[in-house]
C-alpha cells in the first residue's frame, strides 16, 4: 500500500539514472500509481520539441522520495567538512560533500565535491 505522500497529485523528488544524470533528483507530480510503478510529470523537464508540454514517464516506486523540509536559516553554522549535503544545479538536486567555505568578494562561498563525478566547485 503507498503512503500518504505516494498518492496522485502529491509532489515527489524522482531520482534520475540516466547516463549524465545519475543520482540527481528532480520535483514531480504524481499522475497515476500502478503497483510499484508510478506515472509522474515533471516540474522542469518539458517533452522533446516542446517548450511547454511537461515531460510524463513512468518510475519505479523506488525512486520517488518525499520533498524535503525547507532549510533552516542557520544551516551551514553547524556544517562539517565531509558532511553530506545535497545542491541545487540547473533544476535539480545533486548529492555533494561540504568541503569548507571562505569569504570570496564580500560574499560567503562553500566548496562542494561529488564523490559520483569526482569534481570539486565552490558555489
Amino acid at each position: 500500500m503507498a503512503l500518504a505522500w505516494q498518492q496522485p497529485g502529491k509532489s515527489v523528488e524522482v531520482e534520475m539514472r540516466e547516463e549524465g544524470l545519475t543520482g540527481s533528483r528532480y520535483t514531480a507530480r504524481i499522475v497515476e500509481v500502478a503497483g510499484k510503478r508510478v506515472h509522474v510529470e515533471f516540474d522542469d523537464f518539458f517533452e522533446e520539441g516542446s517548450e511547454v508540454t511537461l515531460l510524463r514517464d513512468w518510475v519505479k516506486m523506488d525512486q520517488l522520495r518525499p520533498p524535503p523540509p525547507a532549510t533552516p536559516p542557520d544551516f551551514f553554522h553547524g556544517l562539517g567538512s565531509g558532511d553530506a549535503l545535497e545542491l541545487r544545479h540547473e533544476d535539480g538536486w545533486w548529492a555533494v560533500q561540504y568541503m569548507g567555505s571562505r569569504r570570496a568578494a564580500g560574499r560567503q562561498e562553500h566548496r562542494v565535491r561529488s564523490v559520483l563525478y569526482a569534481a570539486e566547485h565552490w558555489v
